[in-house]
This record gives C-alpha cells, sequence and structure tokens, in this order.
C-alpha cells in the first residue's frame, strides 16, 4: 500500500482547503505523514504525533505527497511562516533568560 492509496479512500476538501477522510473526518496529511514519515522514522520523534504540526513545504494544502510533508514541532512551523517573529522571541527570552 503506497502513499498514493488514500486517494483510493473516499476524501473531500474542507472549508480550510484541507483533504479529509469522509469516514473519520481525519487530515489526510496527518494521515500520510503519521504512517510515512513518522512510524518509519519514530527514532527521530521524541513527542506523540499529535504534539506536531505537518508543514506543506510547497505551501499547497492539497498536495500530501510524502516528499512535500514536514513534521514540526508548533514553534518550528511558527518559525517557517514568520520567521521575523520568531526571531523577536527568541530575542526576548535570551534577553529575560526564558526557556524554550
Amino acid at each position: 500500500m503506497g502513499w498514493f492509496s488514500f486517494k483510493k479512500k473516499k476524501t473531500y476538501l474542507d472549508k480550510n482547503g484541507y483533504y479529509r477522510f469522509i469516514d473519520s473526518d481525519r487530515l489526510v496529511h496527518r494521515w500520510v505523514a503519521q504512517k510515512y514519515i513518522y512510524n518509519e522514522n519514530r527514532e527521530e520523534y521524541l513527542l506523540p504525533f499529535s504534539k506536531y504540526v505537518i508543514h506543506h513545504k510547497d505551501g499547497n494544502k492539497v498536495n500530501n505527497s510524502v516528499m512535500n510533508l514536514k513534521i514540526l514541532t508548533p514553534d518550528e512551523h511558527f518559525s517557517k511562516h514568520f520567521p521575523i517573529f520568531a526571531l523577536i522571541r527568541k530575542m526576548v527570552r535570551w534577553i529575560f533568560g526564558m526557556k524554550k
């Protein structure tokens, strides 16, 4: 069963532009990332899967190819989308001696 197999299952496009499975309402990109990235490389991830955010590298929400998905912490994902704010947040934490 390859990563294309999700297309054989019934999906729909939700109001936010993401594909979901009709039977479970689960987000397709999270299913693909868990099955083909997280589970296959479990030793690389310290947190439970539910604590991660899935990033679409090309910004296309409907491109759920394994090569287009990256598992990130919420902070890492924020930094990808708002690099200047992430830098400011890092500087403030450093100035005030705050931990992550």
